[in-house]
Formats: C-alpha cells, sequence, structure tokens
C-alpha cells in the first residue's frame, strides 16, 4: 500500500537536506535552497510533519547567522570607511541587503 501512496503523491516528507560543510558558513543561498525544498514538499492538503517543521526552523536558524554576520561584516566596513575617509583614501563600496 505505501508503495502505491508514494507512487502517486510522492515521497513522504521534505527532500534530504544536505549538511553543511565543515570549514564553510552557511549562505543565504544554502538557506533558501532547503526552504525552496520542503516548501515544495508541502504540496499536499496536510498538516507540516515534525521534519519538515524542524528542517525549516534550521533553515531559518542558518539564515539568521548569514545575516548576523553580514551585519557584523558591514559594521566593520563602516568603521573602516572613516578611518579610509580620514586618511584621504578612498571608501569601499558596501552591495547587499
Amino acid at each position: 500500500m505505501r508503495k502505491k501512496i508514494r507512487t502517486l503523491v510522492g515521497p513522504f516528507g521534505p527532500p534530504p537536506v544536505p549538511p553543511a560543510t565543515p570549514g564553510v558558513p552557511d549562505s543565504l543561498s544554502d538557506a533558501s535552497g532547503v526552504l525552496s525544498a520542503v516548501i515544495s514538499s508541502l504540496g499536499v492538503d496536510a498538516q507540516p510533519t515534525a521534519l519538515q517543521l524542524k528542517t525549516i526552523a534550521d533553515a531559518r536558524a542558518r539564515a539568521a547567522k548569514v545575516m548576523a554576520r553580514w551585519r557584523t561584516a558591514k559594521a566593520e566596513t563602516i568603521r573602516l570607511n572613516a578611518r579610509l575617509k580620514a586618511a584621504g583614501l578612498p571608501e569601499l563600496e558596501v552591495k547587499g541587503p
């Protein structure tokens, strides 16, 4: 019976989430990919599973860490630009969120 159901609705739960690569920081692209995979698995008219909810929470946590790193880098760049400007040097241009 399970095989017949899988044939009709696809595999149960979200697609496998690639583990974070050791030594490589998460990126917004990683978190977005995970969220996209989970959302696409929610195509059935049912409550999300515990695994889907955990995967969403994990992806949000990964994205929050990335944004915290971004805010830190942006603040450091602002301080550096003040020093560069005071020294008569061109400032760094910051692009991003």
